[in-house]
């Protein structure tokens, strides 16, 4: 026997009813009734929506023209505002975004371009605030950082990888919750991050991730400080300096480490990277290491 108003609510979603074209009430997840042929229910997604931005040609500051894309993070809070407000939130968002990214990034030079990205995304995520508050929609906070964006959705942390010109991969990474990132870098299937804990200790992460992006492993330890001091070659090999002496090559894809002892290696040197070239630099001075 099949009751015609009876509807499942999945766990992601809640319902709103009408009754009449009116709206009189919502469902949570579960198993509902509503009074058929007066009544119907539409379904509301809660779930966080990745949003890729198109690129934008942007003539900056001082007159450069600059292809500039991002992506928008954001999910409903209000089921009812997001219905009644708004006819078509994404794309409102989407045009919105596209707007406020011309407009904010076109105040700045090139090289502030570059060295000011956590202060565009908190502009551009003000302004969608100021619009999405009253649809009943959260836009969330990413920070990005070399290859790879922080979004803290709520105290939840997420990774949100460039997988191509136009998609994302969003990654939800619970061993990083707690922690303020402070410094990123990404290679291939390849994440180091630095982050403050709540005792102000710097902890360093590093994750590697299966071809799918499907699963991970993780490595987590103390950091003297908020420098993420490794070179990320065109292929994916990492290298980092252990300590004077020591430094570590490292293949994220079959977790291959191989240990280079060399007395010219100290702890403060930068590292770098020309091509498929590791470069050391100190006090002015550029060593390279070729690697086969």
């Amino acid at each position: 026997m099949i009751l015609p108003g009876l509807r499942t609510v999945k766990q992601y979603k809640r319902g709103v009813v009408f009754r009449f074209g009116k709206i009189v009430g919502t469902r949570d997840p579960g198993l509902s009734m509503i009074i058929p042929y007066f009544e119907s229910m539409l379904k509301i997604d809660l779930r966080t929506v990745t949003m890729p931005v198109p690129a934008q040609k942007i003539i900056t500051k001082d007159n450069v023209s600059v292809d500039v894309s991002a992506v928008a993070y954001y999910r409903i809070v209000d089921v009812i505002k997001s219905i009644v407000a708004i006819q078509n939130v994404e794309a409102a968002i989407d045009q919105i975004a596209q707007t406020s990214l011309r407009n904010i990034v076109g105040k700045f030079q090139l090289d502030e371009i570059l060295s000011e990205r956590e202060t565009i995304n908190s502009e551009i995520t003000k302004i969608l605030d100021s619009y999405t508050e009253s649809w009943g929609v959260m836009v969330n906070s990413t920070k990005w950082f070399q290859g790879v964006g922080v979004m803290d959705a709520m105290g939840a942390k997420y990774l949100v990888i460039p997988f191509s010109e136009q998609s994302v991969i969003q990654e939800r990474i619970r061993e990083i919750d707690g922690l303020q990132i402070v410094a990123g870098r990404a290679g291939n299937r390849f994440i180091s991050l630095v982050g403050l804990d709540k005792t102000g200790t710097y902890r360093k992460v590093e994750i590697t991730f299966d071809r799918d992006y499907k699963s991970y492993k993780i490595w987590k330890g103390d950091t003297d400080g908020p420098e993420l001091n490794l070179a990320i070659l065109p292929k994916g090999v990492c290298a980092t300096i252990v300590g004077d002496g020591e430094l570590n090559i490292f293949v994220p894809t079959n977790g291959q480490v191989t240990k280079i002892n060399d007395s010219q290696i100290t702890a403060d040197m930068f590292l770098g990277n020309w091509g498929d070239k590791v470069i050391y630099i100190q006090n002015g001075e550029v060593w390279a290491l070729q690697m086969k």
